[in-house]
């Protein structure tokens, strides 16, 4: 008989989700939502791994964008209109981002790094209680029968 410790990591992922969330928050890095709003989950049990994905500027959430390319005109539109900037401003302001990068203000990223900083203890708990619990309701079961 095999007996295996059953972790569910629904938990951990809307853990993250909602940490990563938060951070992009407090860092001020979501003005329209529609970065946080692509996040979502994905558990492979063969590999055990989770993987949280998102929308694909998350890469600039995450790292800034280094200069030499102008972000897409219509992103800037919105984040313009989000922030109640005038639209009128959207084309110089991609244009300054592919000249020097963004955002100037380096404590703005690392919104992944910070955010499992801030969770790591809930992940840890969390994953020590499920693991304690599925250890006792089929090996400890068991052991008392011994």
């Amino acid at each position: 008989m095999y007996t295996m410790i059953e972790i569910n990591v629904d938990k951990i992922a809307q853990e993250v989700i909602s940490g990563l969330k938060a951070t992009m928050k407090l860092k001020d890095r979501n003005a329209t939502g529609r970065t946080s709003a692509s996040l979502f989950s994905e558990f492979d049990s063969g590999n055990m791994v989770l993987n949280i994905m998102g929308a694909k500027q998350w890469q600039y959430v995450e790292q800034g964008r280094e200069p030499g390319k102008q972000p897409p005109l219509n992103r800037i539109i919105e984040w313009c209109v989000a922030r109640g900037i005038p639209k009128e401003a959207a084309f110089p302001i991609a244009r300054k981002i592919g000249q020097v990068g963004a955002p100037k203000d380096k404590s703005k990223l690392g919104v992944v790094e910070d955010t499992i900083k801030a969770v790591e203890p809930f992940i840890l708990k969390e994953l020590d209680k499920q693991a304690q619990a599925s250890f006792e309701a089929t090996i400890g079961k068991q052991w008392q029968s011994l």
